[in-house]
């Protein structure tokens, strides 16, 4: 159930807004500012909006990333980043996230995609770095 993704939420408050959903077919969706979907959920002295998207694509990996500062994190910590493409950046002396960070900060999507499709990573790999590296600037930086 929905209710249930609110992170710390009562149980009593769970079944209520699980209740209320179900009543009343309140599953309208909306668009919050970085065009994921959300939907709200309304209690009398609860508000919990829950973001979908981002908790479908997120793995351990990704939010690991995403929540520690980079520090000296070595380059496979990014997500998207295999052990063939970790060897591969290596030859290039390419060996710590905050480098690829670099990479990331100055070049636009398709270009940096394009670099890392030099290191054998494949197009999901390239979303999945993109997408950690986007959202460890939105987090830390921006």
């Amino acid at each position: 159930m929905w209710a249930e993704r609110v992170s710390g939420a009562p149980a009593p408050l769970k079944e209520s807004l699980n209740k209320k959903f179900e009543a009343h077919g309140e599953r309208k969706e909306e668009n919050c500012f970085d065009g994921s979907s959300t939907l709200p959920v309304h209690s009398c002295q609860h508000i919990a909006v829950l973001n979908f998207e981002a908790d479908k694509m997120a793995t351990k990996k990704h939010k690991t990333f995403v929540n520690e500062p980079i520090g000296m994190k070595e380059v496979d910590k990014i997500p998207g980043i295999r052990v063939t493409a970790k060897v591969e950046l290596q030859k290039i002396k390419i060996t710590r996230a905050s480098q690829v960070l670099g990479y990331y900060l100055t070049m636009e999507r398709e270009q940096f995609c394009e670099w890392l499709q030099q290191f054998d990573a494949n197009k999901g790999n390239q979303k999945a770095c993109y997408e950690a590296l986007k959202e460890f600037c939105d987090y830390h930086i921006y």
